[in-house]
Order: C-alpha cells, then structure tokens, then sequence
C-alpha cells in the first residue's frame, strides 16, 4: 500500500431510499468534486511528481497513443485487462427493441447489425487497484447537501423529458437529473414511475449501467 495521503473531502447527501416508505430519505457520502482533469493535467503531474520521464507534452501523446490502442482493441470485440487497473468492455443495445415486439412482449424479429449499437463501456476495477486508493484517501467531510428540489412541475418535467426523447431519441438518469433539476435518486424514481404508466408514453431498454429511457414506439 502507498504511504502518500490525500485528504478525500466528502458531503452527506439526502437520497431517497428506493426500498424503504415512499417519502423516506437517508444520507449517503458522495464525494467533493472540486476538480476535473484532462489527460494534459494529469500528464503535467505526472512529470512534475517525476513519475514520468521526459515533458509533459511527451507523457501525453503516449497515454493518448496508450487509450486509442485500448478503444480499437474494444471496438474489435476485445476485453481490455489493465493490470492492477481493471477490466473494460463492451454493452451493445438495439435501436429498434420495442419495434421488435408485438403489444404483449413477444419478438417479432430479430436484431440486424444496422441496429445494433454500443451503448456503454462497462469498467470493473481491480480489487488491489481500490484497495490501494482507499489506502490514500483520508476522508473529510465539508458539508451536507440536501435533496434538490426541481424547479418544474411533474407534467412540466413529462413535457421536457418527450421534447428531449424526440430531438435525441434516448436518455439516461444523470442526463434527465440535470433537465429537470431533480436529485438522481429522485430523477431514477420518477423515470421508472413513467414507464409503469401507460399515458406517459415512456419505456426502457438495456440494464443496469447501460440502461436508458426511450419513447415508445
């Protein structure tokens, strides 16, 4: 384990608990951010920590040389396996699932290679790769974030969540939080309660991280 410690400042956030009463929240850790770093920023750190050898320029074309091999090795229907990093892969999804099926669930066809596309890169983390940043975060909390309150009215958020589906054609938790100024925990809540109503005229496709909402068809 590294001996080099950073302070990891933090919030309490006030979520909904999806599993408890309707109305129940709890407060849940989340990270500060305060920054975000391109790959310029990170390679000028690490000339400067001296990890790398050479300018910062240099470190950068051979992480940009180093990530475009790792995106063709995926596109190519390869698993990339990062050594004490983690492991990326592919999730493909069908433009054209709910075209596919009759008003009872059943296929009417099957999925073609034109429809067929990548809908989200899965990255599972290496189990020594965590430990070792758990290793140098030394977390501080700075304050307590309570549960947003979105601007708009539940039809209104209805209205600008279809103008959104018809000009983009899909939409995932985070995007829909920020349009409608909703807490994620909430935005997550509300997009499932659409797709439980049949008037809303909203559905879903794919699972988990790779899940997104789209209008019906």
């Amino acid at each position: 384990m590294s001996s080099i410690k950073f302070t990891l400042p933090y919030v309490l956030q006030e979520m909904n608990n999806i599993h408890e009463e309707k109305e129940k929240t709890e407060l849940k850790p989340r990270v500060k951010v305060y920054d975000t770093l391109n790959t310029e920023s990170v390679a000028r750190k690490a000339v400067l920590h001296r990890r790398c050898n050479g300018s910062a320029a240099a470190t950068k074309a051979v992480i940009d040389d180093f990530f475009q091999e790792v995106k063709e090795q995926l596109a190519a229907g390869n698993t990339v396996k990062l050594d004490g990093i983690g492991t990326f892969s592919l999730s493909l999804s069908d433009r054209k699932r709910e075209a596919r099926r009759d008003e009872d669930g059943n296929a009417l066809s099957k999925p073609n290679a034109v429809s067929i596309y990548v809908s989200g890169i899965n990255f599972n983390p290496d189990k020594s790769f965590l430990k070792e940043v758990d290793s140098m975060a030394e977390p501080e909390r700075v304050g307590t974030t309570l549960q947003q309150k979105s601007p708009f009215s539940a039809n209104e958020r209805l209205q600008k969540l279809r103008k959104y589906l018809e000009q983009y054609g899909y939409i995932k938790v985070a995007v829909y939080a920020v349009l409608v100024g909703l807490g994620r925990s909430k935005a997550t809540k509300e997009l499932n309660d659409f797709c439980q109503d049949p008037e809303s005229g909203i559905t879903w496709e794919g699972k988990r991280s790779t899940k997104q909402y789209i209008l019906k068809k």
